[in-house]
């Protein structure tokens, strides 16, 4: 990995526009959200076009798995040697690189950006070299194989070859490694593997295999548990191929590799037991405590004709509380939904903007009687990249700017400008606004509200935003231009926050 290069994942390294080699900046989910001019010459496509797209759109299909595996690696710390990719040129031919990636962090080591590098080893459309021979080849032939070894190596690869007619297996020793075995305790009969194979994971290998020869599919997938030599089981992914068949067409030889992915499948079966336990708490939530409420809420309204002044303060506190809690459980319904969905990747779809913004300001009309809702010109009849669960991201900031506002009238004003591949929804209101200081705070998980709430809401709306591919912040403060005879705040030097959302215009084809 070049100086260069290190400097410039840090915050505040160099301009990696001006680099030599091909670099690209990724996101979290593999988003690319920069290139370079040598990428741009490299691969052919236009800056522009490319930046917001997956990279994985242009990685090789059969490289696709490999790149989102060693990525998540590359995030979590387990590994730092290049990989070796297949890449998509423009024009349709592969192009072979080297492909290195640098993590940047924030503080509190929190993953920020990935800084990619990649040097061209090979492309199907370039003139190739005349042959050589004598001691220049065996060099490069020997540096080739040491490059593979330590690919294999780092990627915690174990290759084995299948006669599958004797069932003998050759297991290269990173493989029995990889269990705590030697080659000779691994054995070399297909008899010995089954030995170690989990019950469920036998049944399951058998029949990826037994699709791949019917189907005739580039090459087969399972992962499944085997024991390892102090008696643990260990996941796995198996991936092969049929390399050579009989004149009847039936399988001869297979080849293929094992790839550790311990770490991730637990984490994965952590996280599944993790969303269960969420899903539960949210039907208790959602159908015990809201609807407990709802009767509670339906009560107290029902005593306000029959309460006498002295009791009317306390009654007040009764309502507002009881429908900040019904609240509550609507937003933790949205935020289980949305940890599901942004893990398995959100679909993305046209959606209206006008009507979906619209509506969530008319229901919070009738929410919120004793507020007033402006919308600042007409709002624009355009489509934006999102899914269904945008109306949520309105919905909160909505509520936040009534439910943290200490104005005698709270007044929130909404104002959408189209630009050429973007949309900015603008929401102020005029309560106490949020000091500098912490206006980069508030969208974080663990972050209290405003006013000591749970904060869940408005980290629900980063974490929605973030996945359509938009951004979120709160404005500098401004003065706007309230509706006439109504100010801001008593206080004057106050004028209330401004939260800007925005989405990418949806294009077609995208």
């Amino acid at each position: 990995m070049s100086d260069a290069f290190k400097q410039s994942a840090q915050p505040g390294g160099v301009d990696q526009s001006f680099l030599p080699y091909p670099y690209q900046r990724l996101t979290r989910s593999g988003q690319i959200s920069a290139v370079n001019e040598a990428w741009v010459s490299v691969l052919g496509y236009e800056a522009d076009d490319v930046c917001g797209d997956q990279f994985r759109e242009y990685v090789h299909s059969a490289d696709r798995e490999c790149f989102r595996t060693t990525f998540e690696r590359f995030i979590a710390g387990e590994r730092s040697s290049p990989i070796e990719l297949d890449l998509r040129h423009a024009d349709g031919h592969a192009v072979t690189v080297t492909f290195d990636i640098c993590i940047e962090r924030d503080d509190e080591r929190v993953f920020e950006n990935a800084h990619c590098q990649f040097t061209e080893i090979d492309s199907a459309d370039s003139p190739r070299s005349e042959p050589t021979t004598g001691a220049h080849t065996n060099d490069e032939f020997s540096a080739t194989k040491e490059r593979m070894k330590l690919a294999v190596e780092g990627a915690k690869l174990g290759i084995w070859d299948w006669d599958m007619q004797t069932d003998e297996v050759l297991r290269d020793e990173l493989l029995a490694n990889m269990l705590g075995y030697s080659p000779e305790e691994m054995g070399d009969q297909l008899d010995d593997w089954e030995q170690l194979v989990h019950p469920d994971g036998k049944q399951r290998h058998d029949e990826a295999l037994a699709e791949h020869v019917s189907k005739g599919t580039d090459f087969y997938q399972c992962d499944y548990r085997i024991k390892t030599k102090s008696g643990d089981y260990k996941w796995v992914r198996t991936m092969g191929t049929i390399v050579e068949e009989d004149d009847d067409g039936e399988p001869l030889r297979s080849v293929g590799i094992h790839l550790d992915i311990d770490n991730q499948k637990r984490n994965q079966l952590k996280l599944a037991r993790r969303t269960e336990q969420l899903e539960a708490l949210n039907r208790v939530v959602r159908h015990d405590i809201r609807n407990d409420m709802n009767v509670l809420h339906m009560w107290a309204k029902e005593l306000e004709e029959h309460v006498d002044e002295a009791g009317v303060e306390a009654l007040e506190q009764i309502l507002t509380s009881s429908r900040h809690i019904i609240e509550l459980t609507e937003v933790a319904r949205e935020f289980i939904e949305s940890l599901g969905a942004v893990e398995d990747e959100l679909d993305m779809e046209p959606v209206d903007l006008r009507e979906t913004l619209s509506n969530e300001i008319n229901t919070q009309r009738g929410a919120y009687p004793e507020a007033d809702f402006d919308v600042r010109g007409e709002l624009p009849s355009v489509t934006v990249r999102a899914n269904g669960m945008l109306s949520s991201v309105f919905r909160n900031l909505l509520v936040n700017a009534i439910e943290h506002n200490d104005s005698a009238r709270p007044i929130v004003m909404v104002s959408v400008t189209v630009q050429e591949q973007t949309v900015e929804i603008r929401i102020t209101d005029n309560g106490p606004g949020i000091a500098d200081a912490l206006k980069d705070e508030v969208f974080g998980k663990g972050t209290k509200g405003l006013s000591g709430g749970t904060g869940i809401g408005l980290y629900l709306v980063e974490t929605l935003v973030d996945s359509y591919g938009g951004d979120v912040w709160i404005s500098d403060k401004e003065r706007p231009d309230f509706p006439p005879g109504r100010s801001a705040t008593d206080d004057n030097e106050s004028i209330g926050a401004v939260f800007v959302v925005e989405l990418p215009l949806f294009e077609s084809g995208r």
